[in-house]
């Protein structure tokens, strides 16, 4: 056994257990619909589709700390409130917006067995000389002119930022209000530098619905990357776990399923609750 994991395994044999725990529940609660969605979501063999050849593109802008990946995995925390105020400068959000590309060759985007079909739709609050508003990040180009075909006609799917970044602005407007509302009135949601929907191509799911699972999978793999990438650049992220998707349809124009937003994310300057402690990662007692 590794030193760390003996070290616990002596401490829970000499641990003193006190009180008596509390029954959560009288009785066994079924769940059938969990069941009958993993059925319905379940994999048959299939041949999976020939990824195209990787885009050739720069690689990210070095982070705004020199941190090893390690230290940056550790110190990793959810930001439970932002202060309102913090300005992420441009450089560090493109380079965030680097990292969400897929490469093939790349963790962890090497998992994917599919093309991309989660994209960004970003309502940006404080990015340094970049104006506030309704952004998209399209992570496949081959998504685009559905993109295009499937949200509001009067869009104006202007191009923006470094070159490499598909980078779109949709609507230059102060959409705090509006981040607050989707965000099921989390404040956390408008005092961030920017907020963002993750819009996955939901008709493949539709016609293959062991593809529901591998659309969230990648959600995950997303926020995960935001999350160490905010750390690299100094500030914090935050899942939201509670948001209106019927309203995050109407603002972007959604009228049908082929497109759905499955999970939202925020970035900012973190604010500490001092009513929490934290203790170093993978602490053991002795």
């Amino acid at each position: 056994l590794r030193p760390d994991l003996e070290r616990m395994l002596i401490a829970l044999d000499s641990a003193q257990w006190h009180g008596r725990a509390n029954l959560l529940s009288p009785g066994h609660v079924k769940w059938p619909d969990i069941d009958s969605i993993h059925r319905a979501t379940h994999k048959a063999p299939t041949r999976e589709p020939t990824l195209p050849d990787p885009e050739e593109r720069p690689s990210p802008a070095p982070p705004t700390l020199d941190l090893s990946f390690a230290r940056i995995a550790r110190q990793r925390r959810s930001a439970v409130n932002f202060d309102g105020t913090t300005c992420m400068a441009r450089a560090a959000f493109f380079s965030m917006l680097a990292c969400l590309l897929p490469r093939h060759d790349t963790p962890p985007w090497n998992a994917l067995m599919s093309p991309a079909a989660v994209h960004a739709a970003l309502m940006v609050h404080r990015v340094g000389d970049l104006e506030p508003g309704l952004y998209m990040f399209v992570r496949n180009p081959d998504a685009l002119p559905d993109l295009k075909r499937s949200l509001r006609p009067e869009w104006l799917w202007q191009k923006t930022g470094l070159d490499h970044l598909p980078l779109y602005l949709l609507l230059p407007y102060d959409l705090r209000a509006t981040a607050k509302l989707i965000c099921c009135h989390q404040d956390i949601a408008t005092d961030s530098c920017f907020a963002l929907g993750m819009i996955a191509k939901f008709g493949i799911a539709l016609k293959q619905p062991w593809r529901y699972r591998h659309l969230f999978w990648e959600c995950g793999i997303l926020g995960q990357a935001l999350y160490l990438e905010a750390e690299a650049a100094g500030v914090r992220a935050t899942g939201i776990g509670c948001f209106f998707d019927d309203e995050m349809h109407a603002l972007l124009g959604v009228e049908d399923h082929t497109w759905q937003s499955l999970y939202h994310f925020t970035v900012g300057g973190a604010v500490d609750d001092q009513r929490l402690s934290t203790c170093p990662p993978y602490e053991v007692q002795p």
